[in-house]
């Protein structure tokens, strides 16, 4: 019996373990799905690559893991084989709970023409943003920390990556959703990513490392589709470095 079991970790480790008992190879000959509460079994089914009735690919196994994180509403994908069974595990990210308001808004636009824009926002940042409390940013709590001479909370292992973007990019992408009126979908974000050490290591001060933590999202998955619509991406021009770089000169000529 070939017992294997694959798991993403994080996008730059991954955890393949194979238990080879008796020279049998075993086969796929079902789907069990675990832990979708909100998302249907055929999203996540669409999105697997592995065949039925077939030996066990590990390669197409990782594929499959890759396809579901890429939905962008999973912060934990797991698959592992037992008993010829493509055992599916996955955890929904707090991003699922809009969906909800989402679909309604949908109904009012078929039962009532209702106008509306949905735009998906990634890790907001800039002027008067929210520096405490559990609604702080990613940059506010860094500049809250860095101001007060403490060290910038990294949670491990630090190499999630996100998106950041500029309040005045995502205004200025609400302002123009708003003026074409096309009732669409549409996201805001940058083009670069940058991992929490990256951002971390721009204010050069002390980091200090808290513990990694349960559903921690590893990467900022652009939406491609929502609710059979689909997501058009718009993105920002302020560079995060440059804001950064701007706020430690106004801090040291302040000094």
């Amino acid at each position: 019996m070939l017992n294997v079991r694959l798991a993403v970790i994080d996008p730059n480790f991954i955890l393949l373990v194979i238990f080879a008992n008796e020279a049998i190879i075993q086969k796929v000959d079902t789907i069990i799905i675990n832990g979708n509460k909100q998302t249907k079994d055929r999203i996540i089914k669409r999105e697997i690559l592995h065949s039925m009735h077939t030996p066990v690919d590990s390669l197409v196994m990782l594929e499959d893991i890759n396809r579901l994180y890429n939905l962008g509403i999973f912060s934990t994908v797991d698959i592992n084989i037992e008993n010829n069974a493509y055992n599916i595990n996955v955890v929904e990210s707090f991003a699922m709970l809009p969906d909800l308001v989402i679909d309604y808004n949908e109904n009012l636009k078929k039962w009532f023409n209702f106008k509306f824009e949905i735009i998906y926002f990634y890790n907001v940042y800039g002027p008067r943003q929210i520096s405490k409390g559990q609604m702080a940013t990613v940059i506010g709590i860094f500049e809250e920390n860095f101001l007060k001479g403490k060290p910038l909370p990294v949670v491990r292992p630090g190499n999630q990556s996100r998106r950041f973007t500029h309040i005045f990019d995502t205004v200025k992408a609400c302002y123009l959703a708003w003026k074409r009126n096309k009732c669409l979908h549409y996201s805001i974000s940058n083009r670069q990513s940058y991992s929490i050490i990256e951002v971390a290591k721009m204010f050069e001060v002390k980091i200090k490392f808290l513990k990694s933590r349960p559903g921690e999202r590893y990467a900022s998955a652009l939406t491609r589709m929502n609710l059979s619509n689909k997501v058009h991406r718009l993105y920002g021009d302020i560079k995060l470095k440059n804001y950064i770089e701007n706020f430690l000169k106004i801090r040291k000529k302040s000094k």
